[in-house]
């Protein structure tokens, strides 16, 4: 089954890849790229209820990673307007969601971590993209990126040793931390690129902080190292990134 497996991961890469640049070319048509897409979606959904339960792993929270994911990348895709960077992109994409969808029963650490913070960079610079180029809908995209975030979060922490409320709770101390931190970011007169790394790196910061808290390991030298790495990161970002003056 597991080489089944690797076969169908690569196919779900690839007709994740057809889709978006068949029903992108020479401009998106709507009508048609969202009903195909949510088509891919309804593929992948099933296609891994059906492998987990012939595991005896299913989990909704573990089907939900990969719809997130393809949503995320959807949602970035939009986004790109050069031919060169969404080859890029979309080889990209094909790699990832068939190395995650290989990865779909292994719940290691690192895996769900890497995973996490793929998604939560497209969601975030999908949010801060629309908010700049459409800023008429602030409070749709305040709701979509707690809503993204918070259902990300509640995937991450589903393997922790709490209850589903504790989990939630948790969940959504991150998701609203989260979209107060954008809709701040917003005010900021950076490019929506910096503003989705700033939130990410919020985002990552108190997903992990959080994370070894429950576990009881977190450590003053662990605060020091994620704070150190998120300073870091947004210095590095921000020196790189041309400052807008934002009209009101």
């Amino acid at each position: 089954m597991i080489n089944y497996h690797k076969i169908f991961s690569l196919s779900l890469g690839l007709l994740f890849l057809v889709t978006l640049q068949v029903f992108s070319n020479p401009i998106p048509v709507f009508r048609f790229l969202l009903p195909a897409f949510l088509g891919v979606l309804a593929i992948t959904f099933f296609y891994n209820r059906w492998y987990l339960q012939a595991l005896n792993k299913y989990n909704i929270w573990v089907i939900l990673r990969p719809a997130l994911l393809q949503t995320s990348g959807f949602l970035m895709y939009l986004f790109l307007t050069d031919s060169f960077f969404k080859g890029v992109f979309l080889i990209s994409a094909v790699l990832l969601i068939s190395v995650f969808e290989i990865m779909l029963a292994n719940f290691s650490e690192n895996l769900i971590i890497n995973e996490s913070i793929i998604i939560a960079f497209a969601f975030c610079f999908s949010f801060f993209g629309f908010q700049w180029w459409f800023p008429n809908f602030t409070y749709l995209y305040f709701f979509g990126i707690f809503a993204s975030l918070l259902l990300l979060a509640r995937c991450f922490y589903d393997f922790l040793p709490q209850s589903n409320n504790a989990k939630w709770l948790n969940s959504l101390v991150v998701a609203f931390l989260s979209a107060q931190i954008f809709w701040a970011a917003n005010y900021l007169p950076f490019h929506y690129s910096a503003t989705a790394i700033l939130l990410l790196d919020f985002f990552y910061l108190i997903l992990l902080l959080n994370y070894h808290y429950i576990f009881h390991t977190l450590t003053i030298k662990k605060i020091k190292f994620y704070l150190l790495l998120s300073v870091f990161s947004l210095v590095a970002v921000f020196m790189a990134t041309p400052w807008t003056i934002i009209e009101g």
